[in-house]
């Protein structure tokens, strides 16, 4: 279900406050729409701001606009179009980022849909719906500790005081420590959904001379794996540039969830990609690695499509 989409405007001037709110603790920086020069945007610049709103529109007005502004806070996805014999629709270019996962996470926690885990506050839970219960992020995921690397993959969302924000630096990194469940709600609250191991590997395939999803070789400038010559961790998606379908990082970085169940295991699902602490054969395309879908890992992420 689009729950995105199924958020209810109650009170249009309480709505609309709370989208300021939200939009200004979003942003890294002091937001446009800080009158009061305090780097949020709050009830206080609201306020000022309907001074003048109130002499031009009427509350029927500001009720759209609150729910336009809803609307246009959708994670902002760069679709590709793809007409394979594997996969017809759109998909992600880049793999699912912090940004655009704190996002999902501060607009859910904000319309009741997710919650710090009671039990354990280091995960964010579902709060209803088809995955209510379920764990969909850890955070303080510690990495990689071994071999030097003392944060290597870690998670990088932060939660304070009911705010979702990004540790600088990393907020065009891919998501990781994110389940099967936490990828898959991301994606069915904006109406998109994961690709399936057959249609992710058709994209990376390519015209069917792949053997990488960065082409037929794989070196240190094609893709984030174990050997090539960059710091261990993550890095940006898009940072080594595009292949195939226009696509990134289908090769190394992080791997990446599927729907498709695995092979000898129905709790266990296809991951794809390779990885930036794995070597090149867990990179090729054929390959596979199962994963729990309830499992949270330094290297599993995901992108999405439709």
């Amino acid at each position: 279900m689009n729950r995105f989409n199924g958020i209810k405007l109650r009170s249009s001037a309480l709505i609309v406050a709370a989208v300021f709110c939200l939009s200004g603790l979003l942003g890294a920086a002091c937001p446009s729409m800080d009158l009061t020069g305090n780097c949020r945007v709050d009830l206080h610049d609201f306020a000022l701001l309907a001074k003048d709103w109130i002499s031009v529109y009427d509350m029927d007005d500001l009720a759209a606009l609150a729910e336009q502004w809803l609307t246009e806070g959708l994670p902002d996805i760069t679709w590709v179009a793809i007409e394979d014999p594997n996969f017809v629709g759109e998909m992600s270019r880049y793999e699912t980022t912090n940004a655009q996962y704190a996002q999902f996470l501060n607009t859910a926690l904000h319309s009741g849909d997710i919650i710090v885990d009671p039990a354990d506050p280091n995960y964010i839970i579902a709060a209803a719906g088809e995955y209510q219960g379920k764990r969909l992020y850890q955070l303080n995921g510690p990495g990689k500790p071994e071999d030097v690397v003392t944060d290597g993959g870690a998670s990088r969302i932060i939660h304070n005081d009911g705010i979702f924000t990004v540790a600088s630096g990393f907020e065009d990194h891919p998501v990781t420590y994110v389940s099967l469940y936490g990828a898959s709600m991301f994606a069915d609250y904006y109406g998109w959904r994961l690709p399936t191991e057959e249609e992710w590997q058709g994209v990376a395939n390519y015209y069917g001379n792949f053997i990488y999803g960065c082409g037929e070789t794989i070196d240190n400038t094609k893709a984030n794996y174990l050997g090539s010559d960059h710091p261990d961790g993550t890095t940006s998606v898009g940072g080594f540039g595009y292949y195939g379908y226009g696509m990134a990082d289908l090769a190394g970085n992080v791997q990446e969830w599927t729907t498709t169940v695995g092979d000898n295991d129905e709790t266990s699902f296809a991951t794809k990609g390779g990885w930036w602490f794995a070597n090149e054969t867990f990179c090729v395309i054929d390959s596979k690695t199962p994963a729990r879908s309830a499992g949270m890992y330094r290297y599993l992420g995901f992108r999405v499509c439709r």
